[in-house]
């Protein structure tokens, strides 16, 4: 908690994974860069960790570091645990989307509609 509100998901994920180092780095398998926005003043990032060791050792490299933002100023980072929290499914992608205009069934209502719109 605490990023920037500034911040892009780019150099948040930077910034984010120089302070973990290099070992714990390739432990996330899940970042998301959260933006800050009217009701939240400052963005919020959520990493998953493939172990509970690296969990460990990466709260304790983020809690209290100092993150700037293009302004000049200084934000100190919260580090929140949340161990038994599940991450966002990858979205499948429907293999029908965008065909309908090509399916018949489709096209022969649009074009009753259309006759019925003549008449």
């Amino acid at each position: 908690r605490n990023i920037p509100p500034t911040m892009n998901e780019e150099e948040g994920r930077e910034i984010i994974m120089n302070l973990i180092t290099a070992d714990n780095a390739s432990a996330v398998d899940y970042f998301r860069l959260a933006p800050a926005s009217k009701r939240v003043p400052s963005g919020t990032v959520y990493l998953h960790f493939k172990s509970l060791e690296n969990l460990v050792s990466s709260h304790s490299k983020l809690e209290g570091s100092k993150v700037p933002d293009g302004k000049g100023l200084e934000f100190r980072l919260i580090s929140e645990l949340s161990p038994f929290q599940k991450i966002p499914k990858k979205r499948v992608i429907d293999r029908r989307e965008g065909t309908i205009g090509k399916d018949a069934d489709f096209l022969a209502f649009q074009q009753r509609m259309e006759e019925q719109k003549d008449q």
